[in-house]
């Protein structure tokens, strides 16, 4: 072994160390969200290239569109690892409010 692939080597396993907690964190959080309805999208992607090139007004009638298909007042979508939680009813943001499982990064 020469030292180049040595250090390529080595760049791999800290690049696979750093990739692992990411993955875990949207595993754990992907299995805490199961139950709530969600737009589909591309895994680890989401809906980023659905609405990339859309313009103001189509993406807001998509997202009009989005909360007539769920019915049941509360959707996610996801945009990359992250999860989007919109809520249309005001009895389910009570509930939501109170989840003490979730480790919420962004303030509503």
């Amino acid at each position: 072994m020469d030292f180049i692939s040595l250090i390529l080597y080595a760049f791999g396993i800290i690049g696979i160390f750093a990739i692992l907690p990411r993955l875990y964190r949207y595993y754990v959080l992907r299995q805490q969200l199961k139950n709530i309805p969600e737009t589909p999208g591309l895994p680890f992607v989401g809906v980023v290239f659905q609405v990339m090139h859309m313009s103001n007004y189509e993406r807001m009638k998509w997202f009009m569109k989005c909360m007539e298909n769920n019915k049941e007042g509360i959707f996610i979508q996801w945009l990359g690892t992250s999860a989007f939680i919109n809520i249309f009813k005001p009895e389910y943001f009570e509930v939501n409010n109170k989840m003490s499982t979730l480790n919420l990064v962004f303030k509503y």
